[in-house]
C-alpha cells in the first residue's frame, strides 16, 4: 500500500491510498491529476467520515440557467415546469444555445449560466422527489409546482456505458467513476474518492504506480441517497472547476442563491 501526498494545502495531509496490505514506500507529489490546488479540504472541519452527505457535496459545482430577471429559466416538460441542473457545464451551453436559436432571443445575455453547490442541488432534488409524490395524491397541484431535474453529462454517460454490464446500463442515472483499491487517506480513514469525470480519474491513477485496475461505475444518486456513504468522498470535474474560474473573470456571481 502506498501514501501519496495531495498537495501542500492540506494541513497534516491527506493521502492516497493503494492496496490495502503492505505499506512499500511514501513519496510526496504537489499535485496528484485534477486536484491541481483547487479543491479546498478545509472545510473538513469534523472526521471526513462523520460528515453528512450534504456537506461532502458543497465542493462539487453544478450549472443552471437563468434568465433576465437572474431568474431559474423555467423549461417546459408536456405540462410540467422544469429547472434544469447541469452536471456539465458545457452541456448547459448547449442548451443555452439552443434557447436562443429557438425562441428567437436576439441579446445572447437575457439567458446566463450560474453555478450552485451539489449540497443545494441535493437539497433542490429531494425537494423535486417530494413534490412527485404529493402529485400521485393531488393532481391538482402538477401544475404550480417547478420541479428541479439533475441532468448527468453527456460524455460521461458514455464513458460509464464502456464500463457497465449489459444488465446495468439501463438502470444508470449519474455515474460516477472509482477504482477498488486506490483511495484518500483522511483522518486515519480510507475514503474512496468517486469522480465526476473519467478522464479525471485515470489522471490522477497515471501519477500513482498502479498499472493493473479497472474501472469501476456508481450510481450517484444511489450514493447520495444510501445509509452507506461515510467510506466515499466526491471528486468534482476539473472541466467544472475551471469553468466556475471562467464565470467568475467575466464577472458572473461565483455562487447563485436559489
Amino acid at each position: 500500500m502506498q501514501a501519496l501526498k495531495l498537495n501542500n494545502s492540506l494541513g497534516k495531509g491527506v493521502n492516497v491510498m493503494i492496496g490495502n496490505r503492505k505499506i512499500l514506500k511514501r513519496q510526496r507529489v504537489n499535485n496528484l491529476g485534477m486536484l491541481r490546488n483547487t479543491v479546498n479540504f478545509f472545510f473538513w472541519k469534523k472526521k471526513y467520515h462523520e460528515r453528512p452527505i450534504s456537506e461532502k457535496l458543497n465542493i462539487v459545482p453544478v450549472f443552471i440557467l437563468t434568465n433576465h430577471n437572474n431568474s431559474p429559466y423555467i423549461f417546459h416538460e408536456n405540462d410540467t415546469q422544469v429547472c434544469y441542473l447541469f452536471l456539465c457545464p458545457y452541456d448547459a451551453e448547449n442548451a443555452l444555445n439552443e434557447i436562443v436559436k429557438n425562441n428567437g432571443i436576439k441579446n445572447k445575455n437575457n439567458v446566463k449560466i450560474h453555478n450552485i453547490s451539489m449540497e443545494k442541488a441535493y437539497e433542490l432534488v429531494r425537494e423535486y422527489l417530494f413534490l412527485k409524490n404529493m402529485e400521485k395524491r393531488n393532481e391538482d397541484g402538477r401544475k404550480n409546482n417547478v420541479y428541479w431535474k439533475l441532468i448527468p453529462s453527456k460524455r460521461q454517460m458514455e464513458n460509464a456505458l464502456i464500463f457497465l454490464p449489459y444488465k446495468k446500463k439501463s438502470t444508470l442515472l449519474f455515474p460516477v467513476f472509482y477504482i477498488e483499491g486506490f483511495y484518500i487517506r483522511k483522518d486515519t480513514k480510507n475514503i474512496i474518492p468517486l469522480f465526476f469525470d473519467m478522464e479525471d480519474l485515470k489522471e490522477a491513477i497515471e501519477k500513482t504506480p498502479m498499472k493493473n485496475y479497472e474501472i469501476k461505475v456508481l450510481n450517484f444518486i444511489d450514493v447520495i441517497f444510501s445509509d452507506n456513504h461515510s467510506s466515499f468522498g466526491f471528486i468534482p470535474s476539473a472541466k467544472s472547476l475551471a469553468y466556475m474560474e471562467k464565470l467568475k473573470k467575466i464577472g458572473v456571481r461565483n455562487i447563485y442563491t436559489v
